[in-house]
């Protein structure tokens, strides 16, 4: 059955006029519309109403000023009763099977010589002073709710509770008969707290005098009459007076104060509004203030997941381990520079993480840089920022990840790949010196601590020239050796376990457990690529294993294959040893190159001439 629909003005030359709709309606400046406005920002077919699928919606005619519902710009939009369609600066209320009362409230708000208005500049002044000369109405009972809404605001640590404080206050400052506030939801609708329903509803779904100051910005004193209704048929208030003002956020209004009082009792006054008007301000300052301690809350709560997470990926109980961490627990506590060693894979950048969330700069950022991911060109701008102009495509100044980095702590991870030029001023930095940006001649200083990396040997780069020994003597201030997994014993199969159980959560489902041939296959295999291989290496076991068991094949690695040859009787060289690491590595992933490159450490155009150089291309 269709549902007749109307829309009813909010404003112009007849507020409260209706017109009704039964199944489509054209809006606009033309002639043919059936919904015809007299405003110059319309277009001539601006807009259309349709019933649809048991639905309204409203669509917007590709306008030139665009049309908007609950104040959010859209092209084509379910409607709600209540919901306010603007065009240009018209305001229609869509309403489904209206009465007319709701034409009647509309009607007296647009009445002139009932309604006394506040707003602009007045709003403003008067929520900055609410306890003016010309306030006689208990003046000393209304300062002293200001004061305990403002504790309210530095105290709340719940939003309904607040809300409840503050028209209990009202209430009983006002004496009124009924108080309420209409907060705005982020579809635009409104959610009523009142203190007359135990839950957050009212019968007045429309919300018309909550709509009508938040969308007009202004504060209203109502004189009723028995042709206006403002609370459900049963309970209405049908004479007396009538407060509403706008709940203002840091840009617009995010809901309404409403206050009743019926004939027989005190009527309100102008100094009762220019009161709400203050605690209006308050309240929005305290709805704001909340909301933005709650996404703070959840933020550090991520954060301290996120650091809770890094930290027990760094598991392990043999003896190497739990003397990293002891080493971690202490060198954290300082500012010094650390130089963090160990191969791919092994964990070098939670062992950074760990450093700076035990270090007192924790609550300033940790900022990463992968020296090995960007030409040497690029790598000195990364670091270090450019100016505009400085070379093509610096169309703007742009600050380095030390700039980034200040009072925090930056992570060079792979820093044995720092160009001769990153290495220089890299130097002057540790040595408490200012640095300067890519083209530019103002000098930058920063306060940031340096946690370093790399899998390569420095001292045999500072022998054969390519690494300063300066530089080196510098950043080795403390080293911390993560060792790798083949060293760490028992610790391969309790992190087996551990990333098992990571996948399977990611997954819901818990049926799978380690064969006996996969826990020797994990025992004895060598992992070059570390912790990271590893963690492949399960990964891929969760997804291609079968109901039950994960068997060796599952996890792409063959058993004493990737074995590095231990030198005792035989002497190999160099050369050999890397071609048969390359070789077991790529076996372990079953030729997939980008993870080999991972586990390597190595970039694909590396991968390829080593591999070139094998025959193995």
């Amino acid at each position: 059955m269709l549902n007749t629909a109307s829309l009813i003005f909010l404003n112009g030359a007849d507020p409260g006029r209706s017109i009704t709709i039964d199944s489509a309606a054209q809006i606009g400046r033309g002639m043919e519309c059936e919904v015809r406005l007299e405003d110059d920002q319309a277009s001539r077919v601006h807009a259309t109403l349709v019933h649809q699928n048991d639905s309204w919606f409203v669509e917007d005619c590709n306008s030139l000023n665009g049309t908007q519902v609950n104040s959010s710009p859209m092209d084509r939009k379910a409607l709600q009763p209540g919901d306010l369609i603007r065009i240009g600066e018209t305001m229609m209320l869509f309403c489904v099977d209206a009465d007319q009362q709701i034409e009647r409230q509309v009607s007296a708000l647009g009445d002139q010589t009932r309604v006394r208005r506040i707003i602009g500049v007045e709003k403003r002044r008067i929520a900055d002073d609410p306890i003016g000369s010309d306030s006689t109405s208990g003046p000393i009972r209304k300062l002293s709710c200001l004061y305990r809404l403002s504790k309210q605001i530095y105290q709340a640590s719940d939003h309904d509770a607040l809300l409840r404080f503050a028209i209990t206050s009202i209430q009983q400052v006002l004496g009124a008969k009924e108080a309420r506030v209409c907060l705005r939801t982020p579809a635009g609708r409104f959610k009523v707290y009142s203190t007359l329903a135990q839950d957050t509803t009212t019968n007045d779904q429309l919300h018309v005098l909550a709509r009508w100051v938040v969308e007009k910005d202004e504060a209203l004193l109502l004189d009723l009459n028995e042709n206006v209704s403002w609370r459900s048929p049963d309970e209405s208030i049908e004479k007396g007076t009538c407060l509403a003002v706008p709940i203002n956020g840091s840009t617009t209004p995010i809901g309404a104060i409403e206050c009743f009082q019926p004939e027989e009792d005190r009527a309100f006054s102008v100094p009762d509004l220019e009161f709400l008007i203050s605690v209006g301000q308050h309240l929005g300052m305290a709805i704001e203030n909340l909301k933005q301690r709650q996404r703070i809350d959840l933020a550090n709560k991520n954060l301290r997941r996120r650091l809770g997470h890094s930290r027990q990926k760094l598991t392990g109980e043999s003896q190497e381990m739990v003397k990293l961490r002891t080493q971690i627990s202490r060198v954290g506590q300082t500012d010094i520079t650390v130089l963090v060693l160990g191969e791919s894979g092994t964990g070098k950048e939670v062992v950074s993480q760990m450093v700076h969330e035990l270090s007192g700069r924790k609550d300033g950022p940790l900022v990463t840089v992968n020296c090995a991911a960007f030409s040497d060109s690029l790598l000195e701008s990364e670091l270090f920022g450019h100016e505009k102009g400085a070379f093509t495509g610096a169309d703007k100044r742009r600050k380095g990840k030390f700039e980034m980095a200040n009072r925090g702590t930056i992570f060079l991870d792979e820093v044995g790949e720092l160009s001769a030029g990153c290495q220089a001023k890299l130097l002057r930095l540790l040595e408490g010196q200012p640095f300067h940006r890519v083209g530019g001649n103002d000098p930058v200083e920063v306060d940031v601590r340096i946690v370093a990396a790399t899998h390569r040997d420095l001292e045999t780069m500072v022998q054969k020239g390519t690494f300063r020994q300066d530089l080196w003597f510098r950043l080795r201030v403390v080293e911390l050796l993560v060792p790798p997994l083949r060293d760490r014993g028992d610790d391969v199969l309790d992190l087996a376990e551990q990333f098992l159980l990571e996948f399977q959560k990611q997954r819901g489902d818990f049926h799978l457990r380690f064969s006996d041939e996969a826990i020797e296959a994990i025992s004895q295999h060598c992992w070059p690529g570390n912790v990271r291989e590893l963690r492949n290496a399960i990964e891929r076991a969760v997804v291609l294993a079968g109901e039950e068991l994960i068997h060796a094949a599952d996890l792409g690695i063959q058993h004493g294959l990737a074995v590095l040859p231990t030198v005792v009787n035989d002497l190999v060289s160099l050369k050999e040893v890397e071609q048969l690491h390359v070789r077991n590595v790529l076996e372990s992933t079953g030729g997939n190159k980008t993870k080999a490159c991972e586990i390597l450490g190595i970039t694909r155009t590396s991968l390829y001439n080593k591999l070139s150089r094998m025959d193995l291309g």
